[in-house]
C-alpha cells in the first residue's frame, strides 16, 4: 500500500484547516487519527509510538509531557495556531523536538501577544 511508505503524522483531533485539506495532505503524509481510534488515546500512542515522527495539531490540543513521554521517536509537532501555549515547551525542547506554528499568518502581520514564531522552535 502506497501510505505505508509516507511519513506517519500522529492527529489527536483534526485542526479545522485538516478537514480542509486532508485530501491534498493525504498525498505526502499518512495520518494515524486517534479521535477515530475505539483504543484509549494512551493505548492508541503506545500503539505507533515508534513510527510516530511527526504531530499535526492546535491550540484545543494540549500537548502535554505525557503525551510526548509516550512517543520516542517524535522529531516535529506542527500547529495551525499563531501561538504554542498548548504544547510543553521545555519538555520539547530537552529532547530537541522541532515545534512550528502558524506565525503571523492569522493576525494580518500584526504583532501577536503570543509566542512568537522564533520562541517557539527547539
Amino acid at each position: 500500500m502506497v501510505e505505508d511508505h509516507l511519513p506517519q503524522v500522529l492527529v489527536l483531533r483534526p485542526p479545522n484547516s485538516f478537514t480542509i485539506f486532508e485530501t491534498q495532505f493525504s498525498k505526502k503524509f499518512h495520518f494515524l487519527k486517534a479521535w477515530e481510534s475505539q483504543l484509549p488515546t494512551t493505548d492508541f500512542l503506545a500503539t505507533h509510538a515508534a513510527s510516530v515522527k511527526a504531530i499535526l495539531c492546535n491550540a484545543n490540543t494540549p500537548i502535554t509531557a505525557d503525551i510526548l513521554h509516550h512517543l520516542p521517536s517524535l522529531k516535529l509537532i506542527v500547529t495551525t495556531s499563531v501561538g504554542g501555549d498548548h504544547i510543553n515547551l521545555p519538555e520539547c525542547r530537552r529532547r530537541s523536538i522541532s515545534v512550528a506554528n502558524a506565525g503571523q499568518v492569522f493576525t494580518g502581520g500584526r504583532t501577536s501577544d503570543r509566542r512568537s514564531p522564533e520562541n517557539i522552535s527547539r
